[in-house]
This record gives C-alpha cells, sequence and structure tokens, in this order.
C-alpha cells in the first residue's frame, strides 16, 4: 500500500517521534501538521492518516496500530514495536559517553553504531514543524562531533586510514570544518608515509 500525502505524513511521524513519552495533544498536532486547515477538516485528516498507517504497518506489529490515542494525546505505539532512531541514536551517544569516562575505547562501538543510524539531516518534506529546527541541528552537531571524536580516537592508536576515513566522511557532511581539512592532510601524509615504508 502506497503513502498518500507523504509529506504530511512524515510531519505527523516526525512531531510523534520527537514528542515526550506521554505524546502530543490533537490540538497541538493539527496546529502542528495542519496549520492552514480548519480544524475539523484537520481532525478527519489526522483521524484518516492514523487509519492508514494501520493498514500499511499493522501486520508488521501484530494488527496493533502504530500510533495510539490516549487521554488528548497521540504518541507512537512503542508497546507494539515501533522504534524510533532519533531516540537510538541519543541513547547510543549516552551509552558511549557513560563508558568513556571509564575507557574511551569501549565508547567506540557505541559511537559507530550511532553513527550508522544517522542518515541525514531530520526531515526532509515541506511540512515540517518549528521545533524540528533546533532538534535538526542538535543532532547534526552531535553526528560531526562523533566522526571527529572516531577520527582523533584512531589517530592516537595509529590506525591511520579508519582515522582519515572518519575524517572524510566529516568533510563530505561539512566541507567547511577547517579542523577536520587539516586532520585529513596531516593523517592523509601518515597514511602515505605507511605505505611507503611498507
Amino acid at each position: 500500500m502506497a503513502i498518500k500525502n507523504r509529506g504530511k505524513t512524515e510531519a505527523l511521524l516526525t512531531c510523534l517521534a520527537l514528542a515526550p513519552l506521554q505524546g502530543v495533544i490533537r490540538e497541538v498536532l493539527l496546529a502542528a501538521v495542519w496549520p492552514d486547515s480548519e480544524f475539523t477538516l484537520a481532525g478527519h485528516a489526522l483521524n484518516s492518516m492514523v487509519h492508514r498507517m494501520r493498514l500499511l504497518v499493522g501486520d508488521a506489529l501484530g494488527g496493533a496500530t502504530p500510533v495510539v490515542q490516549s487521554d488528548g494525546h497521540y504518541r507512537l505505539n512503542q508497546e507494539a514495536g515501533v522504534r524510533v532512531d532519533v531516540s537510538l541514536f541519543k541513547a547510543l551517544v549516552a551509552q558511549g559517553d557513560r563508558e568513556a569516562r571509564v575507557d574511551p575505547s569501549a565508547a567506540m562501538p557505541s559511537y559507530a553504531q550511532a553513527l550508522r543510524l544517522y542518515r541525514g539531516d531530520l526531515v526532509a518534506s515541506g511540512y515540517e514543524p518549528a521545533h524540528t529546527f533546533l532538534e535538526r541541528d542538535g543532532l547534526r552537531a552531535t553526528y560531526l562531533a562523533l566522526l571527529m571524536r572516531l577520527s582523533d580516537y584512531y589517530f592516537n592508536l595509529g590506525n591511520f586510514g579508519t582515522c582519515l576515513a572518519y575524517a572524510l566522511q566529516l568533510l563530505g557532511h561539512d566541507p567547511c570544518r577547517e579542523d577536520a581539512h587539516r586532520l585529513a592532510r596531516y593523517r592523509g601524509k601518515n597514511v602515505t608515509e605507511i605505505r611507503v615504508f611498507w
């Protein structure tokens, strides 16, 4: 089943994914996703969209709906298995930060796993709730900081190939990073020298 009105669906899912555990009040959700629509029509659109999403992914959730409503709030049905990559990303970064306080090497798998979850800036649709801008900037900054942290870690280990790969990945996302340019030049030089001596 194809997703209809994909931009609005992405906006709805983004609002719910970035919401606190109790979810989003219906009125706030309608104003964020359908800001120019009459309230009753927006309510019908929300009901229709939630129904279509249940038809689309209900089988994968054992027949459960991906979006639940309780006490006037809408939220993602995490009890049925709905997971949010942003939440997992943040949890892995926090886990890595805790591990790094004891042993920096223990944090690297958590950081690397978090990097694999990041697939680009948050929300690419034309229907973006205002609060997603700050969230997008924060996630991007965390992602770039992780790339730098891993690059530094592998440089200190003498693993210049992996170090250079992370530095170049950082430059691929932010070509204006002078620190990454310096690292890539310096570390690329070390990689060349190692290959020459081998």
